[in-house]
Formats: structure tokens, sequence, C-alpha cells
């Protein structure tokens, strides 16, 4: 199972972002079965049981937190780029604004 782990992430290293994105998007289904598949109680007869419920705690955590957390650094960051564009055109559009009224006042002057 290493082995299989090691190709996937040696295949993601080398792929392009968007080719990353792509194959995640193609891995989200297969991954959910997969952990779906997971929670059958297998050789066990009966109802899952305790240690399987630990398990599914832990791998769901362990994928929704480390997701959740990029994805809140993503958002951030496309915020604080987004932010410091809207500062710099609000500046572009009041430097307009004081250029024309400097402009307008000598000529109101005169």
């Amino acid at each position: 199972m290493t082995d299989f782990v090691v190709q996937m992430e040696q295949t993601l290293r080398t792929t392009s972002p968007a080719g990353r994105r792509a194959m995640l998007r193609g891995l989200m289904p297969v991954v959910a079965r997969w952990f779906e598949e997971s929670l059958e109680p297998g050789d066990r007869p009966g109802s899952a049981d305790v240690t399987l419920m630990l398990w599914a705690d832990q791998v769901s955590a362990g994928l929704i937190g480390p997701l959740c957390a990029a994805t809140q650094r993503a958002r951030s960051s496309v915020a604080a780029v987004e932010r410091v564009r809207q500062v710099e055109r609000w500046r572009r559009r009041r430097g307009g604004a004081d250029l024309t009224e400097a402009e307008a006042r000598p000529a109101a002057d005169g």
C-alpha cells in the first residue's frame, strides 16, 4: 500500500496545478466509495463496532479538516489580493479626482 501512496504522491507532484485539480476531482467519487465500502463490517457479523466508528471519525477528520483549512487559506489569500486591488483602484480614482480639482481651481480663479 505504501508503494501506491508514493506513486500517487510522485504523480501529483509532477503534474501541473490544473492537472492536479483534474486528478483530485476524478478521485473524489472513488475515495468516497472506498470510504463507504470500508465502513461495512465485512467479516464481522452484525453492526459496526466502536473501533470501526473511531476509524471512520479519524479518516473523515483527517480529510475534512485539512481540506477545509486549505480552502480557507486560499480564500483568505484571494481576499487579501482583492483588497489590495480595491485600495489601488480607490487611490487611482482619488488621484484622478484630486488632479481634476487641482486643474479646475486655477482656471476658476483666473
